[in-house]
């Protein structure tokens, strides 16, 4: 599967809820899903279009996963979205999935 996760890092993410943020429940969505995806998969973990790419296997994503922090600007979703688009629909591999 090639897949693109994108997680906002706005600083609206930073609202807390039960002691915990957002972003460390996006984190958790995200990981839940990582969890899921074949050991071979393709997949890149999106917060800024910068630095786009798939990373072979779970174990790099769950690193970049682990590095997301806040940022003080708002997040452009809709270009990112498109950019995970493009991003996976360059994949040779069958299956393409992205999640917001």
């Amino acid at each position: 599967i090639s897949a693109a996760i994108i997680i906002d890092v706005g600083p609206t993410m930073d609202y807390r809820f039960a002691n915990e943020s957002r972003l460390d429940v996006a984190k958790r969505t995200a990981s839940y899903i990582l969890d899921r995806l074949p050991s071979d998969s393709q997949i890149a973990i999106v917060a800024s279009p910068r630095n786009l790419r798939l990373q072979q296997g779970r174990s790099g994503a769950d690193r970049a996963l682990q590095r997301l922090a806040i940022e003080g600007t708002a997040s452009d979703l809709p270009a990112w979205t498109g950019a995970a688009i493009d991003l996976v629909r360059s994949s040779k591999l069958n299956r393409r999935e992205v999640y917001v």
